[in-house]
């Protein structure tokens, strides 16, 4: 299956599962065996918040968790109570902005082609740093989608590499590596509160757009650029330190391959189709620290 297949189920599994999940409703069983069609708000203090519907009205209330033997999210496909009065008493942040930054690594091997006094360069070239942005809106306590973008750097330089020209003669230059490959991707995102709902565990799966484009110096200027679709993983918690405002760590992890690339030197571009021994390979781990302000 190629990338547009993926990313078109991606969406439609999605939308379809954000859909019916968003104003599904919740199940609490109580010790005197009654099943109450319900929507938890929220868990606190040993104490269980809900909303209601009794004799054709809604009602807020809460019970103590000793008197409820089980409860479950989503357990009814249908809901008692409408999606404006879900809306009216929800009690959660819908939007969440965050800024993060941190460091990164590529998991890529070396390649064997790299001559043995230039692996330690290529190394180097392996880890680096990111920062970025994205922006979630839920559509429930639970769940949400939203847009990624970050940007991976790295770059290094050796001076006084000898190259052979053509006629033999031996002289003397610049290899320089700056390199970018960033990443804008849809995702959705599921978050799990703590019973204060103060801090959360996020998670979050997309698919999206990568591109690389690596200004090199090879005696003369290099640029070698490319894009291609990649896979998001990431998972988080934050720690919230005000109503609206958390400190957020997150764990994150990027796959992609690059098949093809554009290379311009000397005023001249080529595009450049890579045999399967030779693909880029882009994927790399994030570990990143932000800020979260949630509104």
């Amino acid at each position: 299956m190629n990338y547009k297949v993926q990313l078109r189920y991606f969406l439609m599994v999605a939308t379809a599962f954000i859909l019916s999940t968003a104003h599904a409703q919740d199940l609490i069983v109580t010790y005197e065996g009654d099943s109450l069609n319900c929507k938890i708000t929220k868990i606190k203090d040993n104490f269980v918040y809900f909303i209601f519907t009794y004799d054709n009205s809604h009602r807020k209330t809460l019970l103590p968790l000793d008197k409820i033997t089980y409860y479950q999210y989503n357990y009814y496909y249908q809901p008692e109570l409408s999606p404006d009065i879900l809306r009216k008493h929800a009690s959660f942040s819908r939007f969440k902005i965050a800024l993060s930054g941190g460091w990164s690594y590529r998991l890529g091997k070396v390649s064997d082609m790299v001559p043995m006094d230039y692996q330690s360069y290529v190394k180097k070239l392996k880890m680096g740093y990111h920062y970025g942005g994205d922006i979630t809106f839920y559509v429930s306590k639970q769940w949400g989608f939203g847009i990624k973008s970050t940007n991976f750097r790295a770059k290094n330089e050796l001076l006084n590499v000898p190259y052979t020209s053509m006629d033999g003669t031996v002289v003397y230059g610049v290899m320089r590596d700056d390199i970018s490959i960033y990443l804008i991707a849809p995702y959705v995102s599921s978050r799990v509160f703590d019973s204060y709902d103060r801090h959360s565990l996020m998670f979050n799966f997309g698919i999206g757009y990568v591109g690389y484009d690596n200004k090199a110096v090879l005696l003369s200027d290099i640029r070698i650029k490319g894009s291609t679709l990649g896979l998001l993983w990431d998972v988080g918690y934050d720690i919230g330190l005000t109503k609206n405002i958390a400190l957020g760590f997150q764990f994150s992890f990027i796959a992609a391959t690059l098949t093809s690339c554009d290379i311009t030197s000397g005023g001249y571009t080529q595009h450049v189709t890579l045999s399967k021994g030779t693909y880029e390979n882009l994927s790399r781990i994030d570990v990143s620290v932000g800020v979260r302000v949630n509104l």
